[in-house]
């Protein structure tokens, strides 16, 4: 599991949507899919179902997602005290 994944996956299950969430990322659709596919098969169970355009999370979507979402914080927080130290 790398944490693209996890990030390309965060914005799909928040926006229910591969193709706005790759808008938002700035990449084509097919490459959040292609991501969000190898995550799947990493994890061995799909993430999401589709409900006419929208993606809605599976059970084992949610339980990611909530994670996902801890870690990207937890990374995002990391970053920004390590480029707060001061080189001594």
């Amino acid at each position: 599991m790398k944490l693209d994944q996890l990030h390309y996956f965060s914005a799909a299950a928040r926006l229910e949507h591969i193709g706005k969430a790759a808008k938002m990322l700035a990449l084509s659709p097919s490459a959040v899919s292609h991501c969000i596919a190898q995550l799947e098969q990493e994890l061995g169970q799909p993430l999401f179902v589709r409900d006419g355009k929208r993606m809605l999370l599976t059970s084992a979507g949610k339980r990611l997602a909530q994670r996902a979402e801890q870690l990207l914080g937890e990374v995002a927080a990391l970053k920004a005290e390590l480029s707060a130290v001061m080189p001594g």
